[in-house]
């Protein structure tokens, strides 16, 4: 078993209501349009369902990790969701990451 929360030094909160969205930070959601695991489209649907959330696209990328990589137009907008919890006022299309030349 992984309880690594357990020896964390902080007590336990209440935790927030998440159905009203209150008190929560926007969602990202960040895709690539060609990652044949988990297709756009339903990226997309996510982003409908989620009111007042972000979605960044990866266009022409067919990754299905796409933070991480090398793509700082990504990277820059995830690092910054995770540090402040903010986001673009839009959603917003990148350029594919740069892929090795064979």
């Amino acid at each position: 078993m992984n309880l690594p929360c357990a020896t964390w030094p902080t007590k336990q909160q209440t935790p927030l209501n998440v159905k009203t969205g209150k008190g929560l930070p926007p969602v990202l959601i960040v895709q690539a349009t060609r990652d044949a695991a988990t297709p756009y489209e339903g990226a997309v649907e996510l982003h409908k369902r989620f009111k007042g959330s972000r979605l960044i696209t990866e266009k022409g990328a067919g990754s299905h990790g796409v933070t991480g990589l090398t793509n700082p137009c990504v990277n820059e907008r995830v690092d910054t969701y995770l540090l402040t919890g903010k986001t673009d006022r839009r959603d917003v299309t990148c350029t594919p990451h740069a892929t090795p030349k064979p």
